[in-house]
């Protein structure tokens, strides 16, 4: 379900705007609480558009420093302001003579989210005992002026004709453990780019083969049955070597558990 996280934005926008009229702390306090708000909700809507390449338990973020950081890991230009524009091609691959522009994008940046959020949380605590003694008291103009700062340009954001613009390259194989379907963002470049399924969370690398082909190529480890007689070698995959995990030797049938154990000290006593 996708929630309208640009209405919670505009709303707490309007409030946060109609409380900087007045002249009191508490009213100024109420404001920036209403900004972090709509930052919140901005960064949870450009969250929304990349739900299907996070992990469940990563979309669980809720602090927006963190859910930038893992949408920048995902795509470079997740928080990079963008303009549309459409038409028809002569030639494939040529740029159409005619274009027609359809708008531009405003994105709440890391740069911003970085410079205001935090900094207008702490005008929403109680000072410590250390803040009071050093002398630290709260400063109502500082705050405002930040607080007016980033409303203007949470209006910008909010002003753009089009919004939550997402453009990637994909490819798709079956996850070699579980069977499911896998979707993942291409590499751009040789370099290899780590990823895991989400259903059973075996993990692969990925590499650019050329412009239309991608190999997917699973992390697994080597193993040697460790039962008397056997050694025989085997491969498992890298998700599966943890605490209580559990595997089979094919040639001997011996069960594994992985688990803690004590074995003997044979360094120099203290």
């Amino acid at each position: 379900m996708k929630i309208d996280y640009r209405g919670y934005a505009r709303k707490s926008l309007q409030q946060a705007q109609q409380e900087l009229q007045g002249n009191d702390d508490v009213r100024l306090r109420s404001a920036a609480l209403q900004l972090r708000m709509a930052m919140e909700a901005l960064t949870y809507d450009r969250m929304q558009i990349y739900a299907d390449e996070i992990s469940p338990e990563e979309y669980l973020t809720w602090q927006p420093k963190r859910v930038m950081e893992l949408l920048l890991e995902i795509d470079a230009g997740a928080d990079k302001d963008s303009s549309l524009a459409l038409g028809v091609e002569e030639v494939y691959g040529v740029l159409s003579k005619e274009m027609q522009f359809l708008g531009t994008e405003k994105v709440l940046n890391m740069v911003t989210i970085k410079k205001h959020y935090d900094a207008m949380g702490s005008y929403l605590h109680m000072p410590t005992p250390k803040q009071m003694q050093e002398g630290r008291k709260f400063d109502a103009d500082k705050l405002r002026a930040r607080c007016l700062q980033i409303a203007e340009g949470l209006e910008e954001v909010l002003a753009s004709r089009i919004s939550n613009i997402r453009f990637a390259t994909w490819s798709q194989t079956s996850c070699v453990y579980c069977h499911k379907t896998m979707r993942k963002r291409a590499p751009i470049d040789k370099e290899p780019v780590s990823t895991k399924c989400f259903e059973c969370g075996a993990l692969y690398r990925m590499f650019l083969v050329n412009e239309r082909q991608v190999r997917w190529e699973p992390q697994e480890t080597d193993v040697s049955c460790p039962t008397s007689g056997c050694a025989h070698t085997f491969v498992i995959g890298n998700h599966e070597i943890k605490l209580g995990a559990k595997w089979g030797c094919p040639k001997c049938g011996q069960r594994w558990k992985i688990g803690y154990c004590i074995a003997p000290d044979a360094g120099p006593q203290d």
